[in-house]
Parts: structure tokens; C-alpha cells; sequence
């Protein structure tokens, strides 16, 4: 078969059970990055490579390159956060054809160094090669104490889903760049400066209580269904999902469901479950500026499910912009937002 056949999901769902875990390797295959023994009583590291997506900004002349380097660091350090980690250093490996421009380039690795600086990463070089294509890959590493390793399919059952972040920002700035020919500074500044949210996770695993935790790059219905396992998924009140008012303003300027927004990829959340005492106790005792809410629960059920308070319908969704290579990723535009801007995702069913 193909990769085009099977999809980058089904195929690690088939390779990565097959493959031998050394007992150095504490996580184990399927987690946001991995965390390693190194010999050391308490502490381990946490490791994590991954390829930055082409920056459509950046190449529509919207942007500098800069931020292809903020998108490395961005992607990889949402990885080691989501484990538990706090990341310590990053890597960046660059390929570019001869025909590329040097300034660029440089723009790349200074994007990179700028966003370590900035969450107090160390920059450690990389390397650089020529290639057909351009692309950039970063990788990050970081410590964590070896009793503070969270995975992704460990949530219990009526466990609070906590979201840290805001959704839809980025796609919301493309639309209104695109479509509505906004060029505010907001805008591009959504476009150029991609974030993780370092604080919110740093916050609640200090907090302590988290059971399971999933960064969001692939987007939030996959997100979901990574802290789903063995007869249990979480109950989402779609009501209380965090859209960036951005997203409210492409929703209204655009007409497009409002809802659409929460499903789309580019923000870099973080989904975590905690027990409902600790996740009250860490809402409540919340530092100003965070930006954490509350969205749903674990119940017993054989998929993520979508509900309203406010229409008393349940939901389910109709269409899955999840970003999967082989299929439908945010960097090929048009099979991408076309579909963003056709119907509504959510499919009221019955009430409840």
C-alpha cells in the first residue's frame, strides 16, 4: 500500500505497537514527545523532533521567515510540555535548494534563536543542507522529574478536560487576511508569532493532579480522541470551547459557523484531564493572565462527544479537519480552508 492509502494515522496505529521499547524509554511510543532514563534517581529527559509546517504567511510575502524558526521552537516545545517537561534546549536542521536566498535563511535560524531567548531555551546550533525543497525540522529536548510523566491515554473516568489556550486563532487570521483583505498589525502579528501556552502547563503541572494532557497540533477533535481509551472519551460542552476573538470576528464578517473555528489547527493548545477536585482548585487559584477553561468531562462512551447546553441538543461532528499528512494538512490551503468555510461541522442529533 501507499502513504497515500493508509494515511500518517492509521499508519503509526499499525507500526508503532510492533516496535520494541527499551526499558530506558519511560513513556513509550504514541506520546507528545519521549522521555528517556538517563540514570539519574529522580530525573529523566524528555526528547522531541519534529518538522515545522511551511509557513503560508511567510511564504505569501505576509511575514518574514522569521517566523518558520518561531515555528519550530513553537511546535516542539508544546511537545515537551505536554509530557510534563520543562524544555531546556532546542536544535534546528534547515534544507534549502541553492536557488534559495541566504537572508531568509538567516531570517529562519534568527526566528528560532529570538523565540528560545524569549522562554529562556537555550539555542544549541543545528545544521544546515541543501536540498530539492525547503524544510525545517527542530528538535527540542528538556528534564522532568521521573514521577511527573503524563501521557495521553491515561485520563479516568470523571476526570475534569480541562483546554489551555485559545482556539481558531490562526485560521481566523488567514480567512480575514485572505478573503476579508485585513491587514492589520493584529492580524499579521497572529500569523507571524506563533506560542505555545508555556505558562498554563507549567501552572498545572506544578499545581499537580494532572492525569493525561495532549497538545493540540494536530487540532482538537484529534486531541480528543488521543485522551480516549478503553471505553472512555470525553463529553465536550461546546458552549465553553475557548475561540479566539478572532474566530468570532471571521464567523460574523465571513459567515461561517462560529464552531468551525474550534476544530481548526495552528494554535498550539494543550487538553488536560484532572481529577474534578484539582481542577476546580487549579481554576480557582488560577493567576491572572492564564488562559485555562473548562470544557467537558470523561464519561464512559466510545468516542469524543459534543454537547449544548444552551440548545439542549448533542452533536456530532460531521467533518474532522484534523491535520494528517497523506490527507489534509493546513499547508495545502485550498483542500484545507475550503472546507472550513462550507457547513457547519457540528450536527445538532436529538435532545438531550
Amino acid at each position: 500500500m501507499l502513504m497515500n492509502d493508509i494515511g500518517e494515522k492509521e499508519f503509526l496505529r499499525s507500526i508503532l505497537p510492533g516496535l520494541i521499547k527499551s526499558d530506558k524509554f519511560l513513556n513509550g511510543f504514541g506520546n507528545d514527545a519521549s522521555v528517556v532514563d538517563i540514570g539519574l534517581p529522580d530525573i529523566a529527559i524528555a526528547f522531541k523532533i519534529d518538522r515545522a509546517a511551511k509557513p503560508i504567511a511567510a511564504y505569501k510575502g505576509w511575514t518574514s521567515f522569521q517566523m518558520w524558526g518561531r515555528l519550530a521552537v513553537t511546535a516542539n516545545i508544546s511537545d515537551i510540555l505536554a509530557v510534563g517537561a520543562t524544555p531546556t534546549g532546542f536544535m534546528l536542521s534547515i534544507t534549502v535548494p541553492g536557488s534559495w536566498s541566504a537572508s531568509d535563511v538567516e531570517e529562519i535560524i534568527k526566528g528560532a534563536e529570538i523565540a528560545c531567548q524569549e522562554k529562556g531555551v537555550a539555542f544549541v546550533g543545528g545544521d544546515t543542507k541543501e536540498g530539492r525543497e525547503a524544510n525545517v525540522v527542530g528538535a527540542a529536548f528538556g528534564t522532568i522529574q521521573k514521577d511527573m510523566i503524563v501521557s495521553r491515554r491515561a485520563a479516568e473516568e470523571e476526570n475534569t478536560v480541562l483546554l489551555a489556550g485559545r482556539l481558531g486563532g490562526f485560521a481566523s487570521s488567514y480567512l480575514l487576511r485572505t478573503k476579508a483583505r485585513n491587514k492589520s498589525s493584529e492580524i499579521l502579528e497572529s500569523l507571524a508569532l506563533p506560542t505555545c501556552v508555556w505558562d498554563e502547563a507549567r501552572y498545572l503541572f506544578s499545581h499537580g493532579g494532572v492525569t493525561a494532557a495532549v497538545d493540540l497540533s494536530d487540532g482538537l477533535a484529534e486531541g480528543l480522541n488521543l485522551l480516549s481509551k478503553n471505553g472512555l472519551a470525553p463529553l465536550i460542552n461546546i458552549d465553553l470551547l475557548p475561540l479566539h476573538h478572532l474566530a468570532r470576528r471571521a464567523s460574523t464578517e465571513l459567515c461561517i459557523e462560529k464552531s468551525n473555528f474550534a476544530f481548526t489547527v495552528g494554535d498550539w493548545g494543550i487538553l488536560f484531564a484532572m481529577s474534578k477536585s484539582t481542577a476546580e482548585s487549579a481554576i480557582a487559584s488560577m493567576p491572572a493572565g492564564l488562559d485555562i477553561t473548562e470544557v467537558g468531562t470523561i464519561v464512559k462512551a466510545d468516542k469524543a462527544r459534543y454537547f449544548s447546553v444552551k440548545t439542549g441538543m448533542k452533536y456530532e461532528l460531521t467533518l474532522d479537519l484534523t491535520n494528517e499528512h497523506f490527507r489534509r494538512t493546513m499547508e495545502k490551503e485550498k483542500d484545507y480552508f475550503s472546507e472550513l468555510t462550507k457547513f457547519s461541522f457540528l450536527k445538532g442529533k436529538a435532545q438531550l
